[in-house]
């Protein structure tokens, strides 16, 4: 058995043990994540359009059951589904001749002008039936769901006792499989290059848009990376996100945040490292030594069995004592992986363990009005002795 099927395998015993703890029939996987997560080939339509509908699975807690995806016939034609999966697909707006007779069928009715819901999920309730559970407990990613697309739903499976599942399935995700790990320490690897090829070729009187520019172009010339996951980047005082770069020259003293991350195979790097054009100030140089006192603390308290809420009570101690004493965060990090920020986080009302298979950032982000961003960011993962942490580069602040 590969990596890919042992991943596979992993995926359907995590999600029948969690359906059978919860008397779950079926998920039915509705967002890019979930879909990709559950079938093991993502949907372009889902994480392009991020429209309830596009494209869905339907995964049973009867390991008889192929799970079965639903594409529209277009992308399809780039599907070859494991053999624990079955494809059906629907005709889109997109016309897809067959001029070789290589398919042996064409569609040749009216094609629609998008996605047609009423047909999609009445498709959902006739999977549903054939499987005898129409009526049973079923769970869907709800709080994902445009209204539209509920009224609809509602209307096709007027009988379903339908969930919420989307805090089952982050439970699900929460352990990786090695398949996964490894396109997350690719993630890493390639975006701490894209961070060391920009702040090596820096020049006096750049802005944040120059070092994007060139963060992206050395993170998207590897060809294992599909597109920045995260990309934000901060030049002086201007701490803002944005979603178009500021222009505003670099001065001395200024601060360069990095808080980025690139995509590989779907899984993306959260990491970040600051810099300082010359000489720091005073008090970015006290700021910059408190947090990094407290991200010190993390890295030695990260591993399994530990307690995310008491790591983040313990580090806040820290930095508050460190120089800090109105340091004020909701959490000092995550897990990661198909999306950026998944629960569980590090944070005060955290009920969870650190556990063998996690994929976590430990991050201590500073905003000051005035002053600029400094962060620190680490991604790792969770191993059975401790943890694999990912990242390479020093946590010093660096004078370009």
């Amino acid at each position: 058995m590969n990596e890919f099927e042992q991943h596979r395998s992993m995926v359907k015993d995590r999600a029948r043990a969690l359906m059978e703890r919860d008397g779950v029939e079926a998920l039915v996987a509705l967002t890019a994540e979930d879909f990709y997560y559950i079938t093991g080939f993502p949907s372009y339509f889902l994480y392009s359009r991020r429209t309830t509908g596009a494209a869905f699975a339907v995964f049973f807690r009867d390991p008889t059951r192929k799970t079965i995806a639903v594409m529209n016939e277009f992308e399809a034609l780039a599907v070859d589904p494991p053999k624990d999966c079955a494809l059906r697909t629907f005709p889109i707006w997109m016309d897809i001749d067959d001029p070789l007779n290589l398919r042996g069928s064409r569609f040749t009715g009216k094609r629609p002008i998008d996605f047609e819901l009423d047909k999609l999920f009445a498709m959902l309730a006739e999977i549903l039936c054939e499987a005898d559970i129409a009526n049973q407990k079923i769970g869907m990613e709800i709080s994902t769901i445009q209204h539209f697309a509920w009224n609809s739903l509602k209307e096709n499976l007027p009988e379903a006792h339908i969930f919420d599942s989307q805090p089952m399935f982050l439970e699900m995700r929460r352990i990786k499989s090695e398949w996964e790990l490894n396109y997350l320490r690719q993630a890493v690897a390639i975006t701490e290059k894209g961070i060391r090829d920009t702040v090596e070729n820096f020049k006096p009187g750049e802005s944040a848009a120059d070092l994007c520019a060139r963060f992206k172009a050395s993170i998207l010339s590897d060809p294992r990376s599909s597109l920045p996951k995260l990309n934000i980047i901060s030049v002086g005082t201007d701490i803002a996100p944005r979603r178009f770069f500021d222009t505003v020259p670099a001065a001395p003293g200024s601060l360069v945040k990095f808080d980025v991350g690139t995509d590989v195979h779907g899984y993306g790097a959260d990491i970040a490292r600051t810099f300082c054009v010359g000489k720091p100030g005073d008090l970015a140089r006290r700021t910059y030594d408190a947090l990094k006192k407290g991200h010190d603390r993390l890295m030695e308290l990260a591993g399994p069995g530990v307690s995310m809420k008491e790591m983040f009570f313990e580090v806040m101690e820290v930095i508050h004592a460190g120089g800090l004493p109105s340091y004020n965060r909701g959490h000092l990090g995550h897990s990661t992986g198909l999306t950026i920020e998944e629960r569980p986080f590090v944070g005060p009302n955290e009920t969870c363990v650190l556990e063998p298979g996690m994929c976590i950032c430990l991050e201590t982000p500073y905003y000051g009005i005035g002053v600029g961003a400094i962060m620190i960011e680490n991604q790792m993962i969770i191993t059975e002795n401790g943890i694999e942490c990912l990242n390479q580069m020093p946590r010093e602040l660096v004078e370009l």
